[in-house]
């Protein structure tokens, strides 16, 4: 199936890591930030230590001190130009892939650091050129600074209320034996139109907004493109088969819309129709062995896997602490604006 061969490839393909080249510093930290967001959601938690930083002088003389220095603070995985990579960066980033779903394999941390090395490469040449020049650094450390301490606060919160890999599992089979419709996934039936660029993509949801029929629309562009017209088939997808972002769009919309923001996938532009939604495992008890209404992928009945339900069970709490906190604070904050 078209949708799901294009966010698997999106999602898993170190390959992709390579479009940060392209883009300027201030775009590397945005990576580093949504690096500490990533390990921020994975149990257990540990606590944050902050390494010494180096002399900066040779002859400058560090302090006695009886504690011996984090392992891997002065370990460096590649020298680039004399600028040294530090094994505690390249440690991050390997995490940070491990809690988007990679397995930890010697192939992967070869494609990171060479990864890391590329954006070092970046960075010398973006300074090189001047062009950090044209970014407000300060600012741009306070934003990373703040978002750390959001990660650092949340964390503390899930240390005092005892979350921890044990309970959760137990409770995760507990939900499991009991058939809980908790972990049930939600799915999707969608139909889609693919285009190669972006505008005609916003174009055809112009066509769509003023009331032109989905499956009327699909079939002149695929005479327009040369391609026999079919039968555009509505197809289910479990919601936690797509990107994030673009499964909580689709939980927003009601049966019939349609994405009013073209989806990015490989060769292309989608546009996306939410035929119907359902419960999955309540969709298997409803019929089951029903394989016409499933669709080829047979999805009805999916459980989330325990990583899925731990996740999702951690940002809830994270979510609703967060939220009852700013209340808090806001209620009794002096805000002048």
């Amino acid at each position: 199936m078209e949708i799901l061969n294009s966010f698997g490839t999106h999602l898993h393909k170190i390959g992709a890591l390579n479009q940060a080249k392209a883009v300027a510093f201030g775009c590397l930290l945005c990576s580093i930030i949504a690096q500490t967001q990533a390990i921020a959601q994975t149990l257990p938690i540990t606590d944050m230590k902050v390494s010494p930083s180096p002399s900066p002088s040779p002859s400058a003389q560090a302090p006695e001190s009886s504690e011996k220095p984090s392992e891997g603070v002065y370990e460096f995985i590649a020298i680039v130009n004399g600028k040294p990579i530090s094994k505690s960066l390249f440690e991050l980033t390997v995490q940070e892939w491990i809690a988007r779903g990679q397995k930890d394999t010697p192939k992967l941390r070869k494609d990171l650091k060479e990864e890391l090395i590329n954006r070092e490469l970046i960075a010398q040449e973006v300074s090189k050129q001047g062009l950090d020049r044209q970014i407000n650094m300060d600012d741009q450390l306070q934003q990373l600074k703040h978002r750390l301490y959001v990660q650092i606060f949340t964390q503390a919160h899930l240390k005092e209320q005892g979350f921890t890999d044990e309970s959760l599992k137990q409770e995760y089979q507990n939900l499991k034996k009991q058939g809980s419709p908790n972990l049930a996934v939600v799915q999707y039936q969608l139909k889609q139109i693919k285009v190669r660029e972006k505008s005609s993509a916003l174009a055809v949801i112009g066509r769509l907004e003023q009331g032109e029929p989905f499956d009327l629309v699909a079939s002149q562009l695929a005479l327009a493109s040369g391609a026999k017209p079919g039968k555009n088939e509505a197809v289910w997808v479990n919601a936690n088969q797509l990107p994030p972002a673009l499964s909580e769009g689709l939980s927003q919309l009601p049966i019939g819309g349609i994405n009013t923001s073209p989806v990015a996938t490989e060769g292309g532009w989608l546009i996306l129709k939410l035929e119907d939604k359902r419960n999955g495992a309540a969709s298997a008890n409803a019929a089951d062995g029903a394989k016409g209404d499933n669709g080829a992928n047979g999805a009805s009945g999916s459980l989330m896997s325990y990583e899925e339900y731990k996740n999702q069970k951690v940002q809830a709490v994270l979510q609703q602490y967060y939220n009852d906190t700013l209340r808090r604070l806001r209620s009794g904050a002096k805000i002048n604006q």
